[in-house]
């Protein structure tokens, strides 16, 4: 996999990663979170109030919309879904991001682990 495509997935991941919750899931994802991917990459994701996500890895900064329906994350461009996340949320600052294919089933070693950045 090619470098580009790389951070393009890391970036979903953890943007998915940050809207799945439980509860009010708006609530919970709001905020900012250091994520790391299973080859140990990493970034900051910062979920705002109006809905907006904003995935900095490095030199790559992707902007998105987020929604929550159940427990799977949806990250849109131009009111199109990019990607789709399952929500493990283990407590209010720890989170895991499964990656969804197109079938809505879980991807294999694509886990993004979410931890909320502390003050």
């Amino acid at each position: 996999m090619k470098g580009s495509e790389v951070m393009k997935k890391l970036s979903v991941l953890w943007l998915l990663l940050l809207l799945v919750g439980c509860g009010n899931a708006s609530s919970s994802l709001e905020g900012e979170w250091l994520g790391t991917d299973k080859n140990g990459g990493g970034g900051r994701v910062t979920f705002n109030e109006d809905h907006s996500v904003l995935v900095e890895m490095g030199l790559l900064n992707t902007s998105y919309q987020w929604d929550v329906e159940d427990d799977i994350l949806l990250l849109k461009r131009n009111d199109k879904v990019a990607y789709k996340y399952k929500i493990d949320q283990q407590n209010k600052d720890n989170i895991t991001l499964q990656e969804l294919d197109e079938e809505g089933k879980v991807g294999e070693g694509n886990d993004i682990q979410l931890n909320r950045k502390q003050k």
